[in-house]
């Protein structure tokens, strides 16, 4: 969403570079819905993720592992409880 909103705000400085004042205010006008939008849902999605995290806290240990492999962008996240039950 993000990216369509970069897309519109290059066709809006395009489009007033070469005089077309009517597409560049609408895209210009859909670059800033889109990046708004991303950014109300960007919040109600981390408010979301936390308060989820929120209930196992202190109940499960994360360990973060590296890797020796053959691709040096492999890694591992592993979660270590005695017992989930909400």
């Amino acid at each position: 969403m993000l990216k369509l909103a970069l897309i519109f705000l290059v066709v809006a400085i395009i489009a007033a570079v070469f005089g077309f004042g009517g597409i560049a205010a609408a895209a210009t006008d859909i670059a800033v819905l889109l990046f708004w939008l991303f950014i109300i849902l960007f919040v109600i999605f981390a408010v979301a993720h936390a308060v989820t995290g929120r209930k196992y806290a202190g109940r499960i240990s994360q360990l973060i592992t590296g890797s020796t492999g053959l691709d040096d962008w492999e890694w591992g996240v592993t979660l270590m409880a005695k017992e989930v039950a909400s």
